[in-house]
């Protein structure tokens, strides 16, 4: 599968809602960079499990302060 939908796929399964995605390619089979705002903090294993991804480079997680 390609990365967008592996990612979309964990963040599902995990019950996590997006309220904004903004997918940025310079061009057709490039790197991409994906941006996801959620309406829940993404949990841990979540984040390891879309590091383990194949194609995902990097994965970065702001969560709000409480």
């Amino acid at each position: 599968k390609a990365p967008m939908g592996e990612v979309s796929a964990r963040r599902a399964a995990a019950g996590i809602n997006i309220g904004v995605m903004r997918v940025k390619r310079r061009e057709r089979g490039m790197q991409a960079s994906m941006t996801i705002e959620t309406d829940e903090k993404i949990p841990a294993a979540v984040t390891e499990e879309l590091m383990k991804l194949e194609n995902v480079n990097t994965v970065r997680v702001l969560n709000p302060i409480e």
